[in-house]
């Protein structure tokens, strides 16, 4: 194979970018408590509210869950340099099964039930295994694992050798680019999502996300072909990104804030987005660092607690008369220090949390 093909070499910016992703979705969902949807999503709210929280949160919005997709995709493109279609499949069920059922029969619904007794909205619990969490993505990444990664494994393998080299020309002429931002575009028109960012709910996130996996593994599959389109116009798509975020904003103005731009531009706002994020990951994040050596096993764990600490936390912060910048600044620091401190000093000293949290058996510390 050449260059464009499998390698066993660590790929530092994919590591890096599912640290950072997964680490960023701790301060938006503390932002969730400061903003004016707090209650219909049954998370604990502070009663002083923060302004310029939906402005926060629309930064990131729009890729942050996708960009999952796309890494997940890419994961195990690379992981099949090593290890067979089965072994792929094994290896990532192991890791995904035990923090979705934890997810479905203990995290949801604590998160459920404490954030309906914040609101003494206990009538809209119901003690049931649901999806509709914050490990959501983790239904989807299982079933487009499941149904991909044979198909991944023939493009991989020397039958697919005529479809690698059109995925590097692809990528050379420019033809997957424009083809993702048809898609993503025509997905966001068709499906109609309102609004386009949340993923959990309906169709819209099972669709995209699929498009999403499907990319990664075009990604991949392009090798230093991808590597050299996404880091020679990282910052033109940074720069159309900011296009589409600051245009949604004067759309949204313009309306008296209550509509915002229509769903085929946030689709294309949602690839160019990612587009400048691997950019610049795979530009600036491709070097192994002791950091992200050991975040990238300690984030998903981290990331499974970080909710429901998130939960605890606000109970005792919420009713203290500080303002409520600092109480965010408190409570995003608190969800740190409380999930790094079980994951580091309980759950990679307990063998069964190997299952529940899709710890690496190489972290575990005896």
């Amino acid at each position: 194979m050449n260059n464009n093909d499998l390698t066993n070499e660590r790929h530092h910016e994919i590591d890096a970018l599912r640290v950072l992703v997964l680490l960023l979705l701790i301060p938006f969902h503390s932002l969730i408590g400061f903003s004016p949807f707090g209650k219909e999503l049954l998370v604990p709210q502070n009663d002083q509210l923060l302004d310029w929280s939906f402005i926060a949160m629309s930064l990131t919005v729009t890729w942050r869950i996708p960009i999952l997709f796309v890494v997940s995709g890419m994961a195990v493109w690379f992981s099949l340099s090593r290890l067979s279609a089965n072994q792929v499949l094994i290896h990532r069920l192991k890791r995904i099964t035990g923090p979705l059922v934890l997810g479905w029969f203990v995290m949801g619904p604590f998160c459920q039930y404490t954030g309906s007794s914040f609101f003494t909205q206990l009538d809209q619990y119901q003690y049931e295994p649901t999806p509709l969490h914050y490990l959501w993505f983790l239904n989807n990444i299982l079933v487009y694992i499941i149904s991909l990664t044979h198909v991944a494994a023939y493009v991989a393998s020397n039958s697919g050798q005529v479809l690698r080299r059109r995925l590097a020309e692809g990528w050379r002429r420019g033809y997957i680019p424009l083809a993702a931002l048809c898609l993503f575009a025509i997905e966001g028109w068709a499906v109609d999502p309102d609004p386009y960012f949340l993923y959990f709910l309906g169709i819209h996130g099972w669709i995209l996300g699929f498009l999403c996996f499907i990319l990664g593994l075009c990604c991949a599959a392009g090798g230093s072909d991808f590597k050299y389109f996404i880091v020679r116009f990282r910052y033109v798509l940074l720069a159309l990104a900011s296009a589409f975020w600051v245009g949604n904003g004067i759309y949204f103005a313009a309306s008296n804030f209550e509509t915002m731009m229509p769903n085929v531009f946030f689709g294309m706002q949602c690839l160019v987005s990612m587009g400048a994020v691997l950019g610049l990951a795979t530009a600036h994040l491709n070097k192994a660092t002791p950091f992200f050596r050991y975040a990238r096993a300690a984030v998903f764990p981290v990331y499974i607690l970080h909710y429901p600490v998130q939960f605890i936390l606000s109970y005792v912060l919420f009713p203290l008369a500080l303002p409520a910048t600092l109480k965010l600044i408190l409570l995003i620091t608190g969800i740190l220090l409380l999930s790094v401190a079980i994951y580091e000093f309980v759950l990679r000293r307990v063998s069964v949390s190997d299952i529940l949290f899709g710890i690496a058996r190489e972290t575990k510390v005896e």
